[in-house]
């Protein structure tokens, strides 16, 4: 179904609770390192690459209030980035911005009668040289709200390893679903990269 990958970020999700009972941020972490033979840079900021990108990340949903725009560095959001990453000032960035439909994960389904919904993205990206990085806001989802992730994805030796921080606040009602809601972030933010890695590398 249409957004069913995108879907997966939207497992915590049908109201936000109040601010007094909401938990802690909850962060999550992953790396990937997957096989790049060829990186190719000047896809990273192309307008075709990004639409192609989200297109298949929402399972070929379709997307609207597309929004496409250079930004400077200064603007980015990724000079001070949770992942510690030191950004060159030279490096070019990008902005997209979307909305698409999704569908509730079956996992919770059992929780919440809520099925389809849409959500919002907005994603930065900045390039400098064998350095892609990231920083995505999926918003207007059910339950948390936003997920915020940064990324950071470096070419090596025909390899690309990735870091990803995602981090959101989870309500207080689902604290006993910690780890199905890391669970489906993890699974979510694997998709986009895929999505991403085919418009970037010969593998």
């Amino acid at each position: 179904m249409p957004g069913a990958r995108l879907a997966l970020v939207c497992a915590l999700c049908v109201c936000a609770a109040p601010h007094a009972f909401a938990t802690p941020l909850d962060v999550v972490r992953f790396e990937t390192n997957v096989s790049c033979v060829q990186f190719h840079q000047s896809e990273s900021l192309k307008q075709t690459s990004l639409y192609t990108e989200a297109h298949a990340w929402t399972r070929h949903a379709a997307l609207a209030d597309w929004h496409f725009e250079a930004v400077p560095l200064s603007s980015s959001g990724l000079l001070d980035n949770p992942l510690g990453v030191a950004v060159d000032p030279s490096a070019e960035c990008v902005r997209v911005s979307y909305s698409a439909p999704v569908r509730m994960p079956d996992v919770l389904r059992e929780y919440t009668s809520l099925g389809n919904f849409r959500t919002e993205v907005d994603k930065t990206t900045c390039v400098h040289e064998n350095v892609v990085l990231n920083k995505a806001f999926v918003r207007k989802l059910p339950f948390i709200g936003t997920v915020e992730t940064t990324s950071i994805m470096t070419f090596h030796a025909t390899r690309m390893l990735t870091v990803v921080h995602a981090q959101y606040t989870r309500p207080w009602f689902l604290r006993f679903m910690q780890q199905v809601a890391e669970d489906v972030v993890v699974k979510s933010y694997s998709d986009e990269l895929t999505a991403t890695m085919h418009q970037l590398c010969t593998r």
